[in-house]
């Protein structure tokens, strides 16, 4: 059997989107468990919250370098209109403080599904954070700043790519 260490590595390495709902419990259980162990119970008791087919459409970029009260304020949009936050790597390659920090945002009220995607942070060249992404099939529409989501929007539904989504996001709320 793998130790913690060497699956979070393979679950980087591979660059799978890695959701805390799922990391968390292996973090802080004493037992050691895999990745498709964790999925299939979650989803055995109706709650799988990771698909390549589910995926969400708008994701925002971030790092513990912003603002909490930015984290909590977009957390709170993101779990409006249905999409996630997205981390480069790991502080310090340490998940123990990677899952502290977390830990205390989620204690702060942050509720949005986290994700680590180093790829998707190098293949949309994403160097500043906040960077909010809307994909579709369309394309990718993308704003940095600290600018609220449903503005990102609204600026999307008439100028982006994903044009359609935007409005369908928007109307949908």
């Amino acid at each position: 059997m793998r130790d913690r260490t060497s699956f979070f590595r393979d679950v980087i390495q591979r660059g799978l989107l890695f959701l805390l709902f799922i990391a968390a419990p292996l973090l802080f259980s004493g037992e050691t468990l895999f990745y498709d162990d964790v999925v299939e119970e979650k989803c055995m008791r109706g709650e799988c919250v990771y698909s390549q087919e589910e995926e969400e459409s708008l994701k925002m970029c971030i790092s513990f370098s912003m603002p909490e009260e930015a984290l909590l304020f977009f957390s709170k949009e993101l779990e409006y209109y249905g999409g996630s936050f997205v981390f480069r790597g790991i502080p310090n390659n340490s998940f123990p403080e990677f899952f502290k920090q977390i830990k205390r945002l989620r204690d702060l009220g942050l509720q949005a599904p986290i994700s680590i995607d180093p790829d998707l942070f190098e293949k949309f060249s994403i160097d500043g954070v906040p960077t909010l992404l809307l994909m579709s099939e369309e394309g990718v529409d993308r704003l940095v700043g600290n600018v609220p989501i449903r503005d990102s929007l609204e600026k999307f539904s008439f100028l982006g790519d994903s044009q359609q989504l935007a409005k369908a996001l928007l109307k949908g709320k």
